[in-house]
């Protein structure tokens, strides 16, 4: 019985450990890895092209035709992003972006 309990012990103790070493890689890596995903959207490239690059990437959808979007990474809650300009449903400029 000592045993087992010790057993729950250890992995309760461990499970906080872990969480939080998977958030601080995230965060940690997040600007060589979201430079890199921005390199990957290209001027012209069209609004459907942009929407289907953030899906199967696991970034935010852009949310209009014309101006601004950002399209953030779910794994740092939305601090790390492409600023993606747009006109007319066609990308116009990118840019990393930092959400201090």
């Amino acid at each position: 019985m000592m045993k087992r309990s010790h057993l729950m012990k250890s992995i309760f103790g461990l499970m906080p450990i872990l969480a939080i070493s998977y958030c601080s890689y995230n965060f940690a890596t997040a600007e060589q890895r979201m430079r890199q995903t921005c390199d990957q959207i290209v001027p012209n490239m069209s609004i459907q092209a942009l929407d289907d690059f953030a899906q199967t990437r696991g970034l935010t959808q852009p949310h209009t035709t014309s101006g601004v979007t950002f399209l953030a990474e779910q794994k740092t809650f939305g601090r790390s992003a492409c600023q993606v300009v747009l006109h007319k449903g066609v990308v116009q400029s990118v840019q990393y972006h930092f959400a201090d």
